[in-house]
């Protein structure tokens, strides 16, 4: 039975429709059925037409991965092609911290390597220092797998203004995702003596662009989590003091220490040969005392043996004439 049309004014217009029982549509080919929608006609009256447009909204694409979450896992029983050498991965990781906003700790757990592993590898120096290290394999799988994803390592943090000497020295001079084992707790070790840190904490203010006001706010933050803010007055205080142990219950020895390790660190510097003495003179008690005030401290000796302090903090006896320590 053919289809039949009937004819509606609904103020839309005319429209032609098509009406058509069950069976009928059953019984009428499907190319039939299209022809028939196809060809109704639509009225033309332009006052009466309402004519709706839908605009679909555009897909909204998901926020690129980050590096951690764009890598794949890291297996420690992979294999690997050597492509960089130790300095060069160190170089690698510095970049990653410094120009992103991946923190320490997210990249150590991305490679699965202990803290330890990963300070003793960046504390080294040397395109081959550091190869047998955890953090070595584990980091040089990680940037190669970024460079065969076609991803690169910013050279500058997102965001970051240039042309302003202040603003590129802050960047310079920020130790924020740089982290020291011991750190949240207060108990870095030291290996610096309290002059050490006096000729580092002169030359900074020198050659940076950073007024003691700013650099105590900066060392402050090296401090434990509920330690007291540091204040210009105390830096003054501690500059004026001279010898090795001479201020080294201060907050400011402490903190200056962190934050430079830290900025040692950040730059990839290696350890100067002072700061391998110290390390050998008072890494067996864990660092240089930071509890007992030096100039508190007693010592027996035998008639006509004299004291004196080396270089590196250490009391050293001799005999013959001389003055008092």
């Amino acid at each position: 039975m053919p289809l039949t049309e009937t004819d509606a004014n609904r103020g839309m217009g005319a429209v032609t429709k098509f009406q058509a029982t069950g069976q009928d549509v059953l019984n009428t080919s499907v190319d039939t059925f299209k022809q028939a929608i196809t060809n109704i006609p639509w009225s033309a009256d332009k006052e009466n037409q309402h004519s709706t447009t839908t605009v679909s909204k555009p897909t909204s694409k998901p926020a690129p991965d980050t590096a951690l979450d764009a890598v794949s896992d890291i297996d420690p029983d992979d294999g690997f092609a050597i492509r960089y050498n130790c300095n060069q991965v160190r170089t690698k990781i510095n970049a990653l911290i410094n120009n992103t906003d991946i923190k320490v700790g997210e990249f150590q757990k991305k490679l699965g390597v202990s803290s330890r592993s990963y300070l003793t590898f960046m504390r080294q120096n040397g395109p081959h220092a550091g190869a047998g290290n955890n953090t070595y394999s584990a980091a040089h799988q990680f940037f190669a797998k970024m460079e065969d994803a076609g991803m690169k390592i910013p050279r500058t943090k997102k965001g970051a203004a240039t042309g302003k000497k202040s603003t590129a020295d802050d960047s310079k001079n920020d130790v924020s995702n740089v982290h020291l084992e011991g750190e949240e707790e207060g108990e870095v070790r030291i290996f610096d003596t309290c002059d050490d840190i006096r000729r580092k904490i002169s030359a900074h203010l020198r050659t940076s662009n950073t007024t003691q006001a700013a650099f105590s706010r900066a060392i402050s933050a090296c401090q434990a989590r509920d330690a007291t803010p540091i204040q210009s007055g105390q830096v003054t205080s501690f500059l004026r003091k001279k010898g090795p142990l001479a201020g080294n219950t201060s907050k400011v020895f402490y903190a200056s220490y962190v934050y430079f390790e830290k900025l040692r660190l950040k730059q990839g510097k290696p350890k100067t040969k002072q700061r391998d003495a110290v390390e050998a003179a008072w890494g067996s008690e864990g660092g240089v005392d930071t509890k007992n005030v030096s100039e508190n401290v007693s010592y027996w000796c035998m008639e006509g043996t004299n004291l004196t302090m080396n270089k590196v903090g250490r009391v050293e006896t001799w005999r013959g004439r001389g003055g008092d320590f």
